[in-house]
């Protein structure tokens, strides 16, 4: 259960203080969740998956992560429009973006595949997005 409660705070972009706050519980108590030193009570296991809308099967580790695409049925007409904003992006987004499609290709050509030597996950692919966009923001700041 930690794993999967770390990693879905991580997928919200929030952090152990904010989940605290949000839930009303110590900070401490949340780390100890974390760290798998103590778990939540029943009570509180309901609001953390209503927090996060993921199921208490995902939370005890009974079911995989909810599949952030799985719902995303695009038409044609949606693609172009995907593109379009895609190609009006700044330069360095679109070859950040770019970066974390060919990793995805290549974990579901991995997987596919039944290979375990990539594993790359949205939270990691997410975190390198981020990474990258924090980083080329600071680049451009200095420059000018």
């Amino acid at each position: 259960m930690k794993n999967n409660i770390k990693a879905i705070r991580e997928t919200k972009n929030l952090t152990q203080k904010d989940c605290a706050d949000l839930l009303g519980i110590t900070i401490r108590a949340w780390q100890t969740y974390e760290q798998g030193v103590s778990e939540p009570k029943q009570e509180l296991l309901f609001k953390i998956a209503d927090m996060f809308d993921v199921s208490l099967d995902y939370l005890l580790g009974r079911e995989p992560a909810p599949d952030p695409f799985g719902e995303l049925n695009l038409s044609e007409d949606d693609e172009k429009a995907v593109l379009s904003k895609y190609m009006s992006l700044p330069e360095n987004v679109r070859a950040i973006m770019l970066d974390v499609l060919r990793q995805l290709g290549t974990a579901a050509k991995d997987r596919e595949n039944d290979s375990a030597g990539s594993d790359v996950s949205v939270t990691e692919t997410a975190a390198f997005v981020e990474k990258r966009l924090t980083d080329d923001a600071e680049a451009q700041e200095n420059a000018g």
